[in-house]
C-alpha cells in the first residue's frame, strides 16, 4: 500500500495526466459489479462505443446461416457428415433441391379448418442460389460445421482436455476467418504492448515482462518495430473446468488489461492530441475485440476509447460451442459472431491505414518519434548453476 501511496503522490504531484496510475477502463459491461460513473453517462457512453461496432456480417454469409438455421437438425447433421465428401458445391446443390416444412400458425390452421380450405402447397425449397461455393466465408463455415461435428463424434466434449487441446481441435479453425485481416498467434507469446506499459510505470519492478497471451492478433506491417507486430486483439484460454471461476477472473482481468495497452501503443503511432481534429476522432473510432473462452463459453468483448485517458469496455456477444450432437445448431452461432469479431478488425485495420497516410501525407509527427524510447528487451536474469566442484588435491 505504500509503493501505491507513493506512486499517487508523486503522479499528482506531477499533474502527469498520462502515467499509468491515471490509465482507467470503465467497465459497463452487464456482469460489471464495480464502481460506476453517473447512470445516464454510462448509457450515453455504452451507446456511443456500441455505435463504432460493426453490426453486421456479409450478406453472403447470412443468407447460408439462415439457410442452415431452417434445417432439421438430422438434416444439418447429413451436411456436416458429406461436407468431406461433396465439398462445398455438392452441399449448395443438395440444399437448392431441399424442402422446409413450414410450421403454419395456430390462426392459419384453425382457419384453413373453419373454411374448409385446400391443403396448404408444398414446402419452398431454400434460397441459396446467391450463395457462391468458392467464397472464403462459406468454405469456413463448412470447415467449422464438419470438424465441430466430428470433435462431438469422437466424445472429446466429454473426456478430460487442456488448454491446448481446445486450442487446436476448436480454436484454431475458429480463428482461421480472420487469418486474412490480422496475423494469428498463439501459444504464451509475451505482449510487447503489456511490457512496454509496465516499462514506464511509475512502481515498476526490476525486471518487467509483459503478460503472457494464449491468441494474439496482430499487424506485422502496422508495426514492424515490434516483435509481433501492432497488436489489435487477444483471446485468453481460461480451459473447460466449470468450477474454475478464480482463473475465468483473472483472464478476465488480465483481457481487459492487454487491450487498454494495445490502444495505448496504437495512440503512439498518431500525432499528439489537438494538433489534427479527424486524426483525434480516428482514434476514438478504433475497437479492439478480445475473447475470454471457459467452460466451452465465449464471452466476446471489445474496447474503445473516450478519450486520452479513459477506455470503454463492453460486452459484445456470447457463443457456446456443443457438446452434444442436439446442439449441433449453436456452430452456426459461434460462425456468426466470429464473422462479427472479423468486421470489427477489419474496420480497425481500413481506420490504422487511412491515418498512417494522413500523418505521412500532413507531416505530422508521431508521438513515438518525439522522445520515446525504443522497445526495451526484458533484463536477463542471473543464472544460478551448481557451484564448482571442490578440487582435489594430493596431501604434501
Amino acid at each position: 500500500m505504500k509503493r501505491l501511496k507513493d506512486a499517487y503522490l508523486d503522479a499528482k504531484q506531477n499533474k502527469a495526466s498520462t502515467d499509468p496510475i491515471w490509465w482507467r477502463v470503465v467497465d459497463m459491461t452487464t456482469t460489471s459489479i464495480r464502481w460506476r460513473p453517473s447512470q445516464s453517462w454510462l448509457e450515453n457512453t455504452r451507446k456511443t462505443i456500441r455505435g463504432r461496432i460493426p453490426d453486421n456480417i456479409s450478406e453472403m454469409a447470412k443468407i447460408f446461416i439462415a439457410a442452415l438455421y431452417q434445417l432439421p437438425l438430422a438434416e444439418l447433421q447429413k451436411v456436416a457428415r458429406d461436407y468431406k465428401q461433396i465439398g462445398s458445391k455438392g452441399i449448395l446443390r443438395n440444399l437448392s433441391t431441399t424442402e422446409v416444412p413450414v410450421k403454419a400458425s395456430a390462426k392459419d390452421r384453425l382457419q384453413a379448418m373453419v373454411c374448409d380450405m385446400s391443403p396448404a402447397p408444398s414446402p419452398p425449397c431454400l434460397e441459396v442460389n446467391a450463395v457462391d461455393p468458392s467464397a472464403a466465408e462459406i468454405i469456413w463455415i463448412l470447415d467449422c460445421l464438419s470438424e465441430i461435428y466430428t470433435n462431438t463424434e469422437r466424445g472429446i466434449p466429454q473426456r478430460r482436455n487442456t488448454e491446448r487441446d481446445i486450442d487446436i481441435f476448436y480454436n484454431r479453425c475458429l480463428f482461421r476467418i480472420v487469418e486474412d485481416v490480422v496475423d494469428v498467434h498463439f501459444g504464451e507469446m509475451c505482449s510487447r504492448a503489456s511490457r512496454e506499459r509496465r516499462q514506464v510505470a511509475v512502481d515498476r519492478a526490476k525486471i518487467n515482462e509483459g503478460s503472457k497471451l494464449d491468441w494474439l492478433f496482430s499487424r506485422h506491417d502496422l508495426g514492424p518495430a515490434y516483435y509481433w507486430g501492432q497488436e489489435f486483439g487477444i483471446v485468453e484460454n481460461a480451459g473447460t473446468k466449470c468450477d474454475n471461476k478464480r482463473k475465468v477472473s483473472k483472464d478476465s482481468l488480465r483481457t481487459m488489461k492487454n487491450l487498454r495497452d494495445m490502444l495505448l501503443s496504437i495512440r503512439k503511432r498518431f500525432p499528439v492530441p489537438g494538433e489534427s481534429s479527424i486524426l483525434d476522432e480516428a482514434f476514438k473510432q478504433l475497437v479492439l475485440p478480445g475473447i475470454v473462452m471457459s467452460s466451452w463459453t465465449y464471452r466476446i468483448i471489445a474496447v474503445s476509447p473516450i478519450d486520452d485517458t479513459w477506455h470503454g469496455l463492453i460486452d459484445v456477444d456470447k457463443f457456446i460451442l456443443p457438446t452434444t450432437m442436439n446442439e449441433l445448431q449453436q456452430v452456426l452461432k459461434c460462425c456468426r459472431s466470429m464473422l462479427l469479431v472479423r468486421e470489427i478488425l477489419k474496420k480497425t485495420i481500413q481506420i490504422m491505414r487511412l491515418a498512417a497516410e494522413v500523418v505521412d501525407e500532413d507531416g505530422f509527427v508521431p508521438c513515438e518519434n518525439q522522445g520515446s524510447p525504443e522497445e526495451q528487451r526484458t533484463p536477463k536474469k542471473k543464472k544460478q548453476g551448481s557451484k564448482a566442484p571442490a578440487k582435489v588435491g594430493k596431501n604434501v
